[in-house]
């Protein structure tokens, strides 16, 4: 018997850079020493724009290359002139501490950079079940799984649709979990004229 053509159809693509960033100890610093309060699960900037100081600069526009690359190159999105990052900020969880089942709203993508490698994983988590029936599987995979965990990579980029649902597992490590979190939208015609659907995002 020939082997199977499996098509992953409808799926959510979350995207990981090739290659890591190269940040500098004055930025490391400047990062790690950003007053934070805390919002009941682990502690976020105080300062939701990060990306917009002067200190950032260099990073912010890695992460915008990053974002093009995966926006026009990846997905192939036609007509939208631009896509910008809107809100950014880094999250500290202690040891003991995770992240809460969310999704990023008002945001087309969003991305997220870890600053050590192997602190608690992220989850991303599928809208529904793949089929109608719970069945149990003999090994997960992209195609039948609920569920997706990732390790941390020093200094990589995940990007991914800001309405996919992910949290973080409890950080069990005595030192702290540092990530930098964003999101973005975009400039540009959204939509098809004869379908009705065309809409100028300015």
């Amino acid at each position: 018997m020939s082997e199977m053509t499996v098509l992953p159809l409808f799926s959510k693509l979350v995207a990981i850079s090739g290659d890591t960033y190269s940040f500098s100890e004055e930025e490391l610093n400047f990062i790690k020493n950003l007053k934070r309060v805390d919002i009941g699960y682990n502690s976020s900037t105080e300062n939701q724009y990060i990306l917009d100081l002067p200190e950032l600069q260099n990073l912010k526009n890695w992460l915008q290359k990053n974002i093009e690359i995966y926006f026009y190159k990846v997905l192939k999105v036609d007509n939208i002139e631009k896509i910008y990052i809107t809100q950014s900020w880094s999250n500290v969880s202690k040891e003991g501490q995770k992240h809460h089942t969310h999704l990023h709203s008002n945001s087309v993508v969003s991305g997220v950079m870890h600053f050590d490698d192997n602190d608690a994983n992220i989850n991303f988590l599928s809208d529904g079940l793949p089929y109608l029936f719970a069945f149990n599987f003999k090994e997960n995979n992209f195609l039948n799984s609920q569920k997706w965990s990732l390790p941390t990579k020093k200094y990589s980029l995940l990007l991914f649709p800001s309405k996919l649902m992910h949290d973080v597992d409890i950080q069990k490590r005595k030192t702290d979990r540092i990530s930098l979190s964003f999101n973005t939208w975009v400039k540009g015609e959204v939509g098809i004229k004869s379908e009705s659907t065309l809409l100028e995002v300015k």
